[in-house]
């Protein structure tokens, strides 16, 4: 994985080495996912995927199942909010295998019109 500072976690517990792993490798995933450039759809976090990971947000990005699905759908959010960041993660645990992160971001709309 590359070496990234991430941005601060709010709301954690202390977590075992394995967990904070996890945790390391989904901050990774969306650091790329919100990268204008490296962000080029599922293909760019398939190599941080397990085959059988799921990702769920209904509200937000709608009929994404996995990851990839998330990342592709991204890719083009991110064509139109180019300067989209993560600003925190306002809570960020991992436990038994899953792993929660609930984030704040912000960005302007400057890009390419929303499809």
């Amino acid at each position: 994985m590359a070496s990234r500072n991430y941005p601060e976690s709010v709301m954690t517990t202390k977590q075992t080495p394995d967990e904070e792993k996890n945790l390391a490798l989904c901050k990774e995933y969306m650091a790329i996912a919100y990268s204008p450039e490296e962000n080029t759809g599922g293909k760019s976090v398939a190599h941080l995927c397990h085959p059988d990971s799921w990702f769920w947000s209904p509200a937000t990005f709608p009929g994404c199942q996995t990851p990839m699905d998330y990342a592709e759908s991204h890719s083009v959010v991110m064509t139109s909010v180019k300067d989209l960041h993560i600003i925190r993660f306002d809570q960020a645990w991992a436990k038994d295998g899953h792993v929660l992160l609930r984030y704040t971001a912000e960005g302007s709309h400057g890009g390419l019109p929303s499809p």
